[in-house]
């Protein structure tokens, strides 16, 4: 078989990359600093409460979406990468076929986030340790953690091979990603009803119902459904690299030799062409070339909008009253994976244009005009303010829309925590404001972050991510003790983000003015 010797190239491929030693670290980091922070919250372990099933439920739920999208993100681009530069004609003038292809590079491409997950279970174990948690029952999480991840990569290897362009792969696979696994369990609440919900077959095919039903209480009640759901999707993991090997196979030469396809806003006849070139032709060649390739704005204000709707979703019930629907977690779930998306989309839009730029010669291209770095990154924000502002003003006026819900609706209401007690309208008010403007200043800096990122970056979903990575998540955690130790007071933890987020946008402003040509041509 002539699997195995890719699969070896492929791994001592990446055995020399250094995040395949820092997804390690990085994860283990995380998994830990999140599980202190737990401990730390709790103040009595005495009577009958074992924080054990509780700290397993939040690692189980953290390590469930980092399977869920970073399998998808390594694997959506790999074959696709391989058709823009030519290099896949390459492999098939050997012995190899389709399959061997998508095999040897889901082993490479999945290696990084596979040892981000070793590096978490053994903390999972941990839970064992503070009672209330089974053998068993992290045998079975741990297990329907390494099947999610091996759903996501495969099923970002099968669009991979039917792809061409990194931002579509991308935007493809988390869309099905969130159909599959949140979706399918709201379309069975709302055919059969939330009470028949034991009886749904739907839900069987999303990866997170077996995480779900991996927990004792719920598997006591009907085991044989986790592992139903572990094979299901297990299987369709499987189908997934089969068609992707077909497709390869059959349809490789059809994709070599063609030139990327830019997407660009002119396709609209040739009267829209020539009003938009008489709008655009004397603007910013940087505001030019960011705004022509940018496609699918309307999946940014949909991202935006449900990432808010979905996220108040408690917010709704307390408000309106309304109570339709008893999903508490598949919400949950789902508006905080739209919630990094609705982060994640911005840094990427910002990194897009001078990480393309800069590998086609287009940058250095530019730098040689008499235009300045000031005049680029001018013409670059102007378009990102066209391409964002509007969604950001939608979530800005959503997040009005919930205040001045709270004050019409919801002025009798309460909410109660240990020995503290406030109006629910003034703690909402206040939560939504801050909410509001920190949004406004996290899309500021992830955009100023991910640039100066994009410039030292070989793509930008590598470079959005690590502006992901150092705007939100390390902030995030840096701040929740403070959030948990003001909750009545939510303007103090809004306070530090904004500080936080203007230094960020400052510094990175300053770095990318003074250091862009130095970056561009190195």
């Amino acid at each position: 078989m002539t699997i195995f010797p890719i699969v070896e190239r492929e791994l001592r491929v990446a055995a020399r990359k250094a995040p395949t030693y820092y997804a390690r670290l990085i994860g283990a980091a995380v998994a830990t600093l999140v599980l202190a922070t737990f401990l730390w919250q709790i103040e009595d372990f005495s009577g009958a409460f074992q924080p054990g099933p509780w700290a397993l439920a939040l690692l189980t739920s953290i390590a469930f979406f980092f399977c869920l999208f970073e399998g998808a993100r390594h694997t959506a681009d790999c074959l696709s990468e391989e058709k823009r530069e030519g290099t896949l004609g390459l492999l098939f003038l050997t012995d190899l076929n389709g399959h061997d292809v998508v095999l040897g590079k889901l082993a490479s491409s999945a290696l990084t986030c596979t040892y981000g997950l070793l590096a978490v279970v053994p903390l999972l174990g941990i839970t064992l340790l503070l009672g209330g948690v089974t053998g068993a029952e992290f045998a079975r999480l741990a297990l329907a953690l390494v099947n999610a991840l091996f759903f996501s990569a495969a099923l970002g290897m099968w669009i991979s091979a039917r792809s061409r362009q990194e931002n579509r792969a991308f935007a493809a696979a988390a869309t099905l990603l969130a159909v599959i696994t949140f979706g399918t369990p709201i379309v069975d609440a709302l055919l059969i009803g939330e009470s028949n919900l034991s009886e749904a077959i739907l839900t069987l095919t999303s990866p997170g119902y077996a995480c779900y039903m991996g927990f004792e209480a719920e598997y006591a009640t009907a085991a044989e459904r986790y592992w139903i759901s572990l094979a299901v999707v297990h299987a369709a993991g499987w189908m997934l690299l089969a068609l992707a090997g077909i497709q390869l196979q059959r349809h490789w030469q059809a994709d070599v030799g063609q030139p990327p396809v830019a997407p660009h806003p002119l396709r609209r006849g040739k009267g829209a062409q020539g009003k938009r070139r008489e709008r655009v032709g004397d603007q910013a060649p940087m505001y030019w070339l960011v705004r022509r390739g940018i496609p699918h704005r309307l999946a940014i204000w949909l991202v935006f909008l449900l990432s808010r709707v979905v996220g108040d979703w408690e917010h709704i019930q307390m408000v309106s009253g309304f109570m339709a629907m008893d999903l508490q977690m598949v919400f949950v779930f789902l508006g905080l994976g739209l919630a990094i998306c609705a982060h994640f989309l911005p840094a990427y839009v910002a990194a897009r244009c001078f990480v393309e730029a800069r590998r086609n010669g287009a940058l250095e291209l530019l730098l040689t005009t008499p235009l300045s770095v000031g005049e680029l990154v001018r013409g670059q924000t102007r378009a990102l303010t066209r391409i964002l502002g509007g969604p950001v003003l939608a979530v800005v006026a959503w997040d009005v829309m919930m205040m001045w819900g709270a004050w019409y609706k919801a002025a009798d209401s309460s909410i109660v925590m240990g020995s503290g007690q406030m109006n629910y309208t003034t703690w909402l008010i206040w939560s939504k404001l801050g909410e509001a403007v920190t949004f406004v200043l996290d899309v500021v800096a992830l955009c100023w972050v991910a640039m100066w990122l994009a410039l030292v970056s070989p793509k930008p979903g590598q470079a959005a991510a690590r502006a992901f990575v150092r705007v939100i998540i390390v902030p995030g955690f840096a701040l929740y003790p403070v959030m948990w130790m003001n909750w009545e007071t939510p303007w103090v933890a809004a306070s530090a983000e904004i500080i936080i987020m203007t230094m960020f946008s400052i510094w990175a402003r300053r770095r990318l003015l003074e250091r862009m040509r130095e970056a561009a041509a190195g």
